[in-house]
């Protein structure tokens, strides 16, 4: 469980980091149109249209590559946040571990695929699914919290002729 400071007792939360401090932890600006509704747990892409020469994310979606996760770190990532494209955020991404909330009974082990449009997670059953990470501990149920490895896309070393 994570420990808040000045916290009269442990609790767990959807988006917090475990096993900090971690190296994968990106600041990046947001450009998805005028404003958006970020929350905790959120899967977001690298947005390529974006000229400038800050990283910037976009919220997942149905045809893009997981990048990272919104972690729950402090005021600029607090649940419900609406986002202008002027806005920087920070993005936890591949060997993070993060607490994550679970669409179905998940094995503790199991690879995990996410779905952008509940904004959980679930096994990855079928070999279409994309796997984000690993379960580290098991749910029960839908909406139980879990922590998992993000694992994010491999890039390969060498670009294929």
């Amino acid at each position: 469980m994570t420990i808040d400071l000045n916290a009269f007792g442990q609790s767990t939360a959807k988006g917090k980091l475990e096993q900090t401090p971690t190296a994968n932890i990106f600041s990046a600006r947001v450009t998805a149109g005028s404003s958006v509704t970020l929350k905790p747990g959120m899967a977001v892409e690298i947005d390529a249209s974006d000229t400038t020469k800050m990283l910037a994310v976009k919220p997942l979606t149905s045809t893009g590559t997981v990048f990272g996760f919104i972690p729950l770190v402090h005021k600029n990532n607090a649940i419900g946040l609406t986002a202008t494209t002027t806005d920087v955020i920070e993005v936890a991404a591949d060997n993070a571990v993060m607490v994550m909330e679970a669409s179905e009974a998940i094995a503790k082990g199991s690879l995990i695929k996410y779905d952008y449009s509940t904004l959980k997670v679930g096994e990855a059953d079928t070999a279409a699914d994309a796997v984000v990470g690993i379960a580290l501990e098991a749910a029960a149920a839908d909406g139980d919290l879990l922590k998992v490895l993000i694992k994010t896309p491999n890039v390969p070393a060498v670009v294929p002729a």
